[in-house]
């Protein structure tokens, strides 16, 4: 079988670490499922979650040519690629230039607080 990025694999749970899942992918090929391509969120113990011997069906998100390493994924699947082909409209507001709003952030403003700052931190410092 010619495994490819993006494609969603069978695997069988052959290992369980704590930094991640080891899956058999058959064809004498061995993938890995990292703790943080779970799934969204903080996992605290793999073996809440997965069983050797569980079936699970993740992505290949990557392969490395030179050890030939199969990175899987379960957390991508939950991805929502539709987005991707949904035209975006670009919600454009006027701006008028001729108001005041430039004169209330920036470094004038920055430099009016500076010496409030300094007296304060010579407050805590002596």
């Amino acid at each position: 079988m010619d495994i490819k990025v993006g494609m969603r694999i069978k695997g069988i749970v052959t290992g369980i670490a704590t930094y991640g899942v080891f899956v058999d992918l058959g064809d004498n090929k061995r993938g890995f499922i990292h703790i943080s391509e779970v799934r969204s969120g903080f996992v605290s113990n793999l073996k809440d979650i997965f069983a050797i011997g569980q079936n699970v069906f993740p992505m290949v998100i990557d392969i490395d040519e030179y050890d030939q390493n199969i990175s899987l994924s379960l957390r991508s699947q939950k991805v929502d690629f539709s987005v991707l082909h949904k035209n975006i409209v670009l919600n454009r507001r006027k701006f008028y230039f001729w108001t005041d709003f430039r004169l209330l952030k920036g470094f004038t403003r920055l430099a009016d607080k500076r010496p409030a700052w300094i007296n304060e931190a010579l407050k805590q410092f002596q």
